[in-house]
């Protein structure tokens, strides 16, 4: 992640712990179907910085393509399942 070429920003918000535990993405309907980096900045009681990043995948069940161009991409409807891979 640290290395990928940043597109343009899709969404900035600013953010109290104290208030809420959630933040609601706004016009997340009107996203590209792909990935993106969720990058979080915070000073802590120590007045340091800290910093995180996750990696999430926006996508459609109406999209006619994988949308981080694999080959597939499997869904399971029950946690409890296993797959298998032969190769």
């Amino acid at each position: 992640m640290s290395n990928w070429e940043k597109g343009t920003l899709v969404f900035e918000s600013d953010f109290n712990t104290a208030n809420s535990d959630k933040i609601a993405l706004k016009n997340i309907k009107k996203w590209e179907s792909g990935n993106y980096i969720i990058e979080l900045e915070s000073i802590d009681k120590f007045g340091q910085l800290v910093t995180d990043r996750q990696l999430i995948t926006v996508f459609s069940n109406n999209d006619k393509k994988v949308s981080d161009n694999q080959l597939f991409t499997i869904s399971l409807d029950n946690v409890s399942k296993t797959v298998f891979v032969v190769s």
